[in-house]
């Protein structure tokens, strides 16, 4: 199994290059909605709590695995939990796009949807191609952003800094925020994938820029359309300005999509790549049935429960199996996330969001009761220091 992507380019120019992808790849079905409810329910300090340890825990990354071979040694030791990182993105942006676009401009999403990722799919094929796609992207959902500003100058006037919901819920929130969005980049494959293509001074550079820069970009759109967008009413949203949110969604979201499935196709052999497109076409249409079936408050429902798996599930496996995965480790983990699971729940689904503190709680401290290899051995150097959690 290949784990190595590209081979590191020597210029830093080259390496900035993949910023555009850095920003665009984590452009998601969260980053593009999740504010909308947040700045629905707490205002702009919703916004703040989501935004800033967003772009922080993504920019550091490109530090904290200081080079491509790091990287690489990562991605050995935890090819499984980056493969399922992958194949639960997808079937994310899948649910997102047969729920919030079809929303937003009816059938019409789903061709759409599919032409952009089949185009996408190609140019993938080429790494030259794949950068300029990424800046293009970007360029055209920043025209998205302008063309929305000017169409819309009063989105932002409705916002407050507080939202209707209890501000206190806001001290439970943060530290799923905190800990999901410093831990979730390590298992991106599209992140490994730019950082085993570049230096070590140009990846800082290129993690930097990509995420305090584009993806900060894309994530201030969505505080500019949250209004817009917050009561869920389809009527609301102006015609043309619903068909460009819509347009930025879907190219954003096959963006994802195709670079979680070219990461993937770059990992596996061509028996598990084979395995990985029936698995995800069966998965891909129960999720466009359920989300046809259920649209409405439910979907709402469906949305904040595939959160989890970023807010509880991935952190919890990344907290508990740091080091290397081990048997011991493992039912740790899968206990640990049983055990934190209804928290999780009252505080996504019920809006009792300081029951997520204990929960945050359960899937930090069993680390400490994990009998591994001492925190300081060189192999564990280039995973996620603990300090940093």
């Amino acid at each position: 199994m290949n784990t190595n992507f590209a081979p590191p380019p020597q210029k830093t120019g080259s390496s900035l290059a993949w910023s555009a992808f850095l920003g665009v790849s984590w452009t998601w079905c969260i980053g593009m909605f999740l504010p909308v409810l947040l700045v629905r329910d707490y205002g702009i300090a919703g916004f703040l709590v989501f935004a800033i340890p967003n772009v922080v825990g993504a920019a550091a990354m490109g530090t904290v695995l200081p080079d491509a071979q790091s990287s690489r040694r990562f991605v050995d030791r935890h090819r499984a939990a980056c493969a399922s990182f992958s194949a639960v993105t997808v079937l994310f942006h899948v649910f997102f796009v047969s729920w919030i676009v079809h929303w937003l401009i009816g059938p019409a999403a789903y061709p759409i949807a599919a032409v952009s990722l089949a185009i996408l799919l190609v140019i993938f094929v080429r790494e030259s191609w794949t950068i300029i796609a990424s800046w293009l992207v970007l360029a055209g959902s920043l025209a998205a952003f302008g063309f929305v500003a000017a169409r819309a100058p009063w989105a932002m006037e409705q916002i407050h800094f507080l939202g209707k919901a209890r501000s206190v819920n806001l001290l439970g929130l943060a530290p799923v925020c905190i800990v999901g969005f410093f831990l979730n980049p390590y298992l991106d494959l599209t992140f490994h994938r730019a950082r085993q293509a570049t230096s070590p001074r140009g990846g800082a550079l290129a993690f930097t820029v990509g995420f305090g820069v584009c993806f900060a970009s894309m994530i201030l759109f969505t505080l500019w359309y949250a209004d817009l967008l917050g009561s869920l009413s389809w009527y609301i949203v102006p015609g043309p300005i619903a068909w460009v949110i819509a347009l930025h969604m879907i190219v954003q979201s096959a963006f994802t999509i195709a670079a979680h499935i070219r990461s993937l196709s770059m990992e596996w052999s061509p028996a598990a790549r084979l395995g990985l497109v029936l698995g995800a076409a069966a998965e891909v249409g129960v999720l466009v049935l359920c989300a046809l079936i259920t649209r409405g408050p439910s979907s709402e429902t469906i949305y904040r429960t595939l959160m989890g798996f970023y807010g509880l599930v991935f952190p919890a496996y990344l907290c508990i199996c740091s080091d290397k995965p081990s048997r011991r480790g493992l039912w740790v983990f899968a206990i640990a996330v049983v055990a934190a699971a209804p928290l999780f729940w009252l505080g996504f689904i019920q809006g009792k969001m300081l029951w997520l503190i204990p929960g945050v709680l359960l899937i930090l401290c069993p680390r400490l009761f994990i009998a591994a290899v001492p925190p300081q051995a060189p192999e564990i150097a280039d995973s996620i220091p603990p300090q940093r959690v």
